[in-house]
């Protein structure tokens, strides 16, 4: 697989600069197209909720209100854009024709945004993503989880702060042998490809049926990716603060999982390591389920 179309959902203001800078970033490394998708809210929507007991009138003020609030996120979310793509040196193009290497757009839609973001992802090879915060942590998680889950292609969650150099480091793998570590691994190629060292960890042994730390080696091998074993033993703490230390510890620069290997209401009670890696980790994390 290549990486040579990225998507970049963008919020209103600056929420999404991080996100954006590595989206530019790896289509500069990878001679890739950057497609930055803002979603606008149909002001219209909401006028069977609040429309009972209020005049025409009164109605029509909040539409014309909402449509102000609509059109201003927007041109914030499409300033930023301009101005990190600018910055990076990354030229506007909208046909593959038009372009050699590393290129951009910027287009919005009106609609449900979870919705119109997850289609968009669906003919995306990579799709960069900005870590949830308290004030917005349930409309990121709507959808890194629609992405995740209706798109089918890989999600690059990138860091709170400035983004770190996520090629040509360490690239760690958390593996469990399942079939969403595996897709992950699949997605991951060209960035470990990239990598200087390349590390295959687990906590505990790989449960039987599924293939071994030592059979993905052996199929990384193929591709020509060098790469080492680390076996963890989980001890006291959960299992995704155990992969988060180790991680740091090995001065990674990504980390590449399956997303949501168990049952998505067990992980919800349980507390999985999907949801820790997307609320505390402070590493890229690139996820497939």
């Amino acid at each position: 697989m290549s990486i040579k179309t990225i998507l970049v959902p963008m919020a209103g203001g600056t929420r999404s600069a991080v996100a954006t800078q590595c989206a530019l970033s790896l289509a500069k490394l990878f001679g890739a197209h950057v497609t930055g998708l803002h979603v606008r809210p149909d002001p219209r929507a909401a006028i069977p909720y609040i429309g009972e007991g209020m005049t025409a009138d009164v109605i029509q003020q909040l539409c014309e209100a909402a449509e102000r609030d609509v059109l201003e996120s927007a041109s914030k979310a499409r300033e930023s854009f301009e101005a990190i793509r600018q910055a990076a040196e990354v030229p506007l193009c909208e046909t593959p024709a038009g372009s050699a290497g590393a290129s951009a757009r910027w287009t919005e839609e009106m609609g449900a945004e979870t919705d119109v973001i997850a289609c968009y992802g669906r003919l995306a090879d990579l799709t960069v993503v900005d870590r949830a915060e308290d004030d917005d942590e349930d409309a990121v998680f709507s959808i890194l989880e629609s992405l995740l889950f209706v798109s089918g292609r890989p999600i690059l969650v990138a860091p709170a702060a400035n983004p770190p150099a996520i090629t040509g480091g360490t690239a760690v793998i958390t593996w469990n042998g399942s079939m969403e570590s595996s897709r992950a691994v699949a997605f991951a190629l060209p960035f470990l490809a990239q990598a200087k060292r390349v590390v295959v960890l687990s906590a505990g042994k790989t449960p039987v049926g599924t293939p071994s730390v030592k059979q993905l080696r052996r199929y990384l091998a193929w591709h020509q990716i060098d790469s080492e074993g680390l076996t963890l033993e989980k001890i006291g703490d959960p299992t995704g603060q155990l992969l988060l230390d180790k991680s740091h510890e090995l001065d990674a620069g990504l980390v590449i999982m399956g997303a949501y290997t168990h049952s998505r209401w067990r992980e919800m009670i349980l507390g999985g390591v999907t949801r820790f890696m997307l609320e505390k980790g402070d590493i890229p994390v690139l996820m497939s389920h």
